[in-house]
């Protein structure tokens, strides 16, 4: 046992995939710039992969030592990119958020089932996004196991829409064992991994005070660690999205991923995804998220950004107690503030 515990594990021949991580809180638009990147020829379908969420956790909670998180998230990713190649461990749910019929390539992974594999399938000199939740909120290790195979992408939205989002999770987070988040015990209360440091508050409050106050540490410790992560790597390595823009000034955006990823886009394609997601929109209150909640437009009499966001204002302040209230209003003070949202 001894021998195992000081073993250095390393994985030292590696695929040329990339990988793009598109990481943040609930309900901030991850789909959507996860949907925006197939208008890169060189980007594969986006997906979800329950470790690219917890071991960067495990990792910063000092849970899992360095070098074996790291092979085993080098291995991990290496085993995705040989999948992806051969349309094994594909989305083909037709309905699914990532399905790959919501994506360019979708005849091409058909095709795919149909070959021998082996190494002659291999496509490893492409972007493969994974969206995750709270991976690189206060930590690098993509960073540090990928270096410039690896780029990150955070995804941020006005605190006034996403506290909903917020709430609704946290509602069900303790109980629903379809959750899969990390948590940990706390006595004898199953906590997510975030109330740590606050765990009897969390317990104390509602779901609504208890989204307010996640969002205020979470969006503290995201800035903090992007800060780092910009300064220690570089530009090129990481960049935060604000939700407004993807849904509002989309071309804006467009040009900020080409510049971010180094890639040309297609405009052939860019104009099919900007028709099937309804982007750009009028308004960053227009619908729910997500197209199976039905984005709507043009609807006569609707209200505006400012009126729906003093009515949610209103919704907040009689809902939670006044420290929490007050809490609420600065956020939205320093969002608006950073990100020239009115």
């Amino acid at each position: 046992m001894d021998s195992l515990n000081k073993m250095e594990f390393y994985k030292k021949h590696q695929l040329s995939s990339k990988l793009l991580i598109v990481d943040g809180m609930w309900g901030v638009g991850k789909s959507i710039i996860a949907r925006l990147m197939s208008v890169f020829d060189d980007a594969e379908c986006w997906r979800i992969d329950l470790p690219f969420d917890h071991i960067p956790q495990l990792y910063a909670k000092g849970s899992i030592k360095e070098n074996a998180a790291t092979a085993l998230i080098v291995s991990l990713f290496d085993e995705i990119t040989y999948n992806i190649s051969i349309s094994r461990s594909v989305n083909f749910r037709f309905k699914d958020e990532s399905s790959i019929f919501g994506h360019p390539k979708k005849y091409d992974y058909m095709l795919r089932l149909l070959e021998g594999g082996g190494g002659d399938s291999l496509k490893d000199k492409v972007i493969i996004p994974i969206a995750t939740h709270l991976s690189s909120s206060n930590n690098d290790f993509f960073l540090r196991a990928f270096g410039k195979r690896c780029q990150i992408i955070g995804c941020v939205r006005h605190p006034l829409f996403n506290v909903d989002y917020c709430s609704g999770y946290i509602s069900r987070c303790q109980t629903d064992p379809r959750d899969l988040s990390l948590k940990f015990n706390y006595n004898e209360e199953n906590l997510p991994f975030f109330a740590e440091s606050w765990e009897d508050e969390y317990l104390e409050a509602n779901n609504l005070e208890k989204s307010i106050k996640s969002i205020s540490l979470l969006t503290k410790s995201y800035d903090e660690n992007f800060d780092k992560m910009k300064k220690k790597y570089g530009d090129s390595s990481v960049l935060q999205i604000p939700y407004e823009d993807m849904v509002m000034k989309t071309d804006h955006v467009i040009s900020l991923l080409s510049k971010f990823v180094g890639k040309d886009v297609n405009s052939k394609l860019y104009k099919r995804i900007k028709k099937r997601e309804r982007i750009p929109r009028d308004s960053m209150a227009e619908g729910s998220g997500y197209n199976s909640l039905e984005w709507r437009r043009n609807i006569k009499n609707k209200k505006s950004d400012k009126i729906v966001m003093e009515e949610r204002l209103k919704y907040i302040k009689n809902k939670v107690r006044a420290n929490y209230y007050d809490e609420m209003l600065l956020l939205v003070e320093a969002y608006e503030k950073k990100w020239s949202v009115k």
